[in-house]
């Protein structure tokens, strides 16, 4: 089944200021994509940089690793 799905490209988004690349990564959360057939779908974002608008919050870097971090530690409290 997972040879079945389509691979969705990986990109790259820079912009000039923290304020427009928060804008980009708004839109892109908020509207998605859409394929070349016309398909929308949502990519997968992960916000890098300073100055993170807050309400992107849970797609920064920080967040998504700190979230990584704590379900690791539950799965291995020891370590």
């Amino acid at each position: 089944m997972r040879g079945c799905m389509q691979r969705r490209p990986h990109m790259l988004v820079c912009a000039p200021s923290n304020g427009a690349l928060d804008e980009i990564v708004i839109r892109l959360v908020r509207d998605g994509l859409t394929d070349g057939r016309g398909r929308a779908w949502k990519p997968r974002v992960v916000r890098v940089g300073v100055s993170v608008h807050h309400s992107l919050s849970a797609v920064s870097l920080d967040a998504l690793v700190q979230a990584k971090m704590a379900k690791l530690d539950q799965v291995h409290p020891d370590s």
